[in-house]
């Protein structure tokens, strides 16, 4: 896991005004951590994502920090911490957070606000995509993936919203785990 970041906590409640100022740092920061290793990694194929965190101040890869993945880590941030701060793990298992200063959450609400965001996920990854692909000789290390296939092929599976219409998944023999829905 890597431990540079792209974007700050600060920047992050910056560019999603849903985040509460009162949330610790430390919550978004290790949130940005993770969501850099994810959500970002799956974003980019692992050649490109390595190539941004070893030479992020190249032009090209200035670029596509500041125009599209500060805005997707903070979007997966924003969705990681509506879950984990309204859900609280105790050692009996999964719970609802409830306390003085919060009221007791729907799942049905929390689903609705997860999905939500992924649109401003997924829309962000669309045009990331769609820059990369109008520049490829900046960004070689975007079609370095494994049997070829790009990762707006390969990563929209979990939490798809609308988008490209002409690939489903489910067909992807690549995707197995994915046929069930």
């Amino acid at each position: 896991m890597t431990t540079t970041y792209l974007v700050t906590a600060t920047e992050v409640k910056a560019l999603c005004l849903s985040i509460n100022n009162e949330i610790d740092d430390t919550l978004v920061n290790n949130a940005i951590l993770l969501i850099q290793d994810t959500l970002l990694k799956d974003s980019l194929t692992y050649d490109l994502w390595n190539d941004i965190f070893v030479n992020s101040a190249t032009t090209a890869n200035k670029y596509l920090i500041d125009n599209y993945l500060k805005n997707l880590i903070a979007y997966g941030t924003w969705q990681f911490l509506v879950v984990t701060l309204s859900y609280q793990l105790n050692s009996s298992g999964l719970r609802l957070k409830v306390s003085d200063h919060s009221q007791l959450a729907e799942s049905t609400d929390i689903q609705y606000y997860r999905g939500y965001i992924q649109v401003f996920i997924d829309n962000t990854r669309r045009l990331m995509n769609e820059y990369i692909e109008d520049h490829q000789a900046d960004y070689p290390l975007y079609y370095v993936y494994e049997n070829g296939m790009k990762p707006n092929q390969n990563n929209f599976k979990i939490g798809r919203v609308g988008g490209y219409e002409e690939y489903d998944s489910r067909y992807d023999p690549a995707c197995q785990y994915w046929r069930g829905v």
